[in-house]
């Protein structure tokens, strides 16, 4: 290669980087004014609004506040007084599930394979079952159940069918008398459709049956939601947590988020809302169903709303409308107690805001519900307080206005026209002030219609009007009277000091109406004031008013003057009461007193002969001592009690003392004097008991046989004196076992007497009939022979 062609090589190479180097400069250059061009175009372009959670993601990330103490009823949350209104939290209910489908029907209640007369009883019932005939089908299935009791393999299985019978029939009675389940003979459907349902499921779940594995979430369910409807919060606890440890042994889901909502509910009676919540989050979380997670959310914001615990609750509300409102649905009441609480919390255009979506929301199609009048009078009067407290005085006006048009007749009427009447008056720049005095004259004193909050407005209205314009004797008086009524008025800054003194008397009127409610809020509101000290005289009555009202944690620092009162026997009782929720309030190592002082008055009344008529206020209060710890210490009382109501209403036996007596079959070194009362109880009763109440009387004839304090040949000899029982399908079963046991204790010849009586007396056809005449034959049976060879 020549130098020339070198050079021209050189050239070449040169002139290519430089192209190159062009290339490059123009690209960065083009780059560079994109990128300003696009910079400038981004930073004029106005910002999009973040972008709203999923309902999904709402429900995974949402933290629970572990924050359950009471707070405050009331906020100071403006200038004016404000009070709370009548407010309802919901009631969660839940309904008894029961297939209807026929095809679904025949799935669930198949034929029974098998021959020989108990599966024909299955089967015979079955087709009656499916008739609708569900008295026949009871019958006849319970005629199985009596004749061949666990003789063939699907005796469990008889029992779910039992069960479904009375199930299936109370709750078409149920759906015809307006879903009402306080009626007598309702309740003993359901109560024994339950009894034969934990027979099935609980006593004899270890049975295997492939129907009763498919049906059991739904069966569990169904007992559970029977206890729940009828507040057996014990029976609640255990069929929910028996339903969800079978979900959780077989794999499956079905009802799981019903059975946590219930234990959670229970909880919520209970007052352990710690535990609520936590099994609402369990289900939250372990059956992700954002669709119907909002009133999950909302039962939270109830347990918040409760506690007055208003920013809490108004944050998980706000979660609660949110999850509703991805799939288009509306629950007014949501939107109302979230108003409520922000109104609490002073946040008043949004209280509004929510009140207002609260009241046109249930008319829409999308409303899941329609307020009652309370929950509207209550978002109504609500928005004319927000503007007042934003001093919007003129809407504040019309709004007023506009609730008692549309609320005549409703207690919040009143309220509206106190607010409508001190903002026409010149305190608060009014005009009209002889129609506002002549108002506020007629509302102030209606003790019955109006809270003392709102009394205490309207005599500060009218005095403070007085105070401005007519400085005279009348309006000392009128200063003075109010005075005495709200010591702890402001406006008692800007008058007449030396009226300022208050008497403490006047929580006398309260406790002489008997407004317990009345006299303890007085109390508490006027304490710091007036009772630096509490005369004994003044603490024997809020201890009677702490217990009547059921606040009876807070009646404790008034407990020694109580006792040291001479008391009567309703004295004693309300004494009774509060030392067995003092113990069950207290820790386990500081029950002991209180049951030891509980147990004197238990004594003391079975000692004296105490009784009381019967009457609701009675039942209450036995009621309330049973639902707690010391249900124990004061059983023998409370079954004197039934055994001497029984003497004038037998049905008192059946609803009462039958149950206590129950509850003792699983209890051990029970009292002599309380097994010595059960006897005398059957003994006096079950001859009229078969004549009106003839399941009840079965069941204490069971109850006799197996809990009695007598020895088997003791019993055999009062059962031989019983001329009037029958022999029936019932009893013949017990006359069985009853010899079964006095043979095994040993009494061979009072089984030989029972067996004689069975085989002269009872139908031959009866299993127990041929098993009697077997024992009475010295000679071996066939299958006796057949077991030994």
């Amino acid at each position: 290669m020549t130098i020339r062609q070198l050079r021209g090589l050189t050239n070449l190479k040169a002139f290519f980087i430089k192209s190159i180097y062009l290339f490059l400069l123009c690209s960065w250059s083009v780059g560079a004014f994109g990128k300003n061009h696009k910079a400038v175009k981004e930073k004029d372009k106005p910002k999009s609004a973040p972008r709203k959670p999923t309902a999904d993601e709402i429900v995974r990330n949402f933290t629970f506040i572990g924050d359950f103490d009471m707070k405050d009823e009331t906020r100071s949350n403006s200038k004016e007084i404000f009070w709370r209104y009548p407010t309802t939290i919901p009631i969660q209910t839940f309904e008894i599930q029961l297939e209807r489908n026929p095809e679904r029907l025949k799935e669930y209640f198949p034929v029974t394979m098998g021959d020989g007369r108990a599966i024909q009883h299955l089967n015979s019932g079955r087709v009656n079952f499916l008739e609708g005939k569900y008295e026949d089908a009871r019958a006849t299935w319970l005629s199985g159940r009596a004749r061949y009791g666990k003789t063939y393999p699907y005796h469990r299985r008889n029992d779910y069918f039992i069960a479904s019978a009375f199930l299936y029939k109370a709750y078409d009675y149920w759906l015809a008398h307006g879903k009402k389940y306080d009626l007598p003979e309702l309740r003993q459907d359901f109560v024994n459709g339950n009894a034969f349902l934990s027979a099935a499921f609980n006593t004899k779940k270890d049975i295997p049956d492939a129907l009763l594995d498919k049906v059991a979430p739904d069966a569990y369910y169904n007992q559970a939601t029977v206890l729940y409807n009828y507040e057996r919060w014990a029976g609640v606890v255990g069929a929910a947590t028996s339903g969800l440890d079978y979900l959780r042994k077989t794999g499956r889901f079905e009802h799981r988020r019903d059975f946590h909502r219930m234990l959670a509910e229970t909880y919520i009676k209970n007052h352990d809302y710690l535990e609520a919540v936590r099994e609402i989050d369990l289900t939250l979380r372990q059956d992700v169903d954002p669709a119907t997670s909002g009133s999950l959310f909302a039962r939270v914001g109830d347990i918040y709303f409760a506690l007055n615990n208003f920013e809490l609750a108004e944050e998980v509300y706000d979660a609660a409308n949110k999850l509703d409102s991805e799939y288009r649905r509306i629950k007014p009441t949501q939107y109302a107690l979230r108003g409520e609480s922000l109104f609490w919390m002073g946040r008043f255009e949004e209280s509004r805001k929510n009140f207002q979506y609260a009241l046109q929301g249930m008319t829409l199609p999308r409303s899941q519900e329609v307020l009652d009048e309370n929950m509207q009078a209550l978002a109504s009067l609500r928005i004319a307080d927000s503007y007042l407290a934003e001093h919007n005085n003129e809407k504040a006006k019309l709004a007023y206005f506009s609730h008692v048009q549309e609320f005549r007749g409703h207690i919040s009427e009143n309220y509206a026209k106190i607010r409508l009447a001190c903002l026409e008056l010149p305190f608060y720049e009014g005009n009209n002030i002889k129609h506002a005095r002549e108002l506020l004259a007629e509302i102030k004193d209606q003790l019955d219609k109006i809270p003392t909050v709102a009394q205490e407005i309207a005599w500060t209205c009218e005095t403070a009007s007085y105070a401005q314009h007519e400085r005279n004797a009348d309006m000392v008086e009128r200063v003075r009277r109010f005075a005495q009524l709200y010591p702890d008025s402001g406006l008692l800054q800007t008058l007449v000091d030396p009226l300022r003194e208050v008497q403490s008397t006047a929580i006398e009127p309260y406790f002489a109406k008997n407004d317990s409610h009345g006299a303890v809020l007085f109390f508490e509101k006027t304490r710091q004031a007036l009772y630096p000290k509490v005369s004994d005289e003044l603490a024997k009555k809020l201890f009677a008013a702490y217990v009547d009202i059921h606040q009876t944690e807070k009646s404790e620092p008034f407990i020694k003057a109580y006792e040291s009162s001479t008391l009567e026997n309703l004295g004693k009782l309300r004494l009774a009461i509060a030392y067995a929720e003092l113990a069950a309030s207290k820790p386990a190592k500081q029950r002991g007193d209180w049951l030891k002082k509980l147990k004197g008055i238990n004594d003391g009344f079975i000692r004296d002969g105490v009784f009381f008529e019967k009457q609701a206020s009675i039942n209450l209060a036995i009621d309330r001592i049973m639902d707690t710890a010391g249900r124990d210490v004061f059983f023998p009382w409370v079954l004197k009690q039934a055994l001497r109501w029984t003497e004038d209403d037998i049905s008192v036996g059946c609803d009462m003392v039958y149950p206590l007596l129950q509850s003792l079959s699983d209890k051990k070194n029970v009292p002599d004097e309380v097994l010595l009362s059960a006897d005398g109880f059957v003994d006096r009763y079950l001859k009229d008991l078969l004549r009106f109440e003839t399941d009840c009387a079965y069941a204490l004839m069971e109850y006799e046989a197996n809990h009695s304090r007598l020895k088997k040949s003791e019993l055999v000899e009062k059962y031989l004196k019983r001329d009037y029982l029958p022999m029936d399908a019932a009893t013949v079963p017990i006359y069985w076992n009853l010899a079964e046991q006095a043979q095994k204790e040993g009494s061979v010849e009072a089984a030989r007497k029972i067996w004689t009586l069975l085989v002269a007396k009872a139908d031959p056809k009866m299993a127990e009939v041929r098993f009697a005449k077997a024992r009475l034959d010295g000679r071996q049976t066939e299958l006796e022979g057949l077991w030994k060879k």
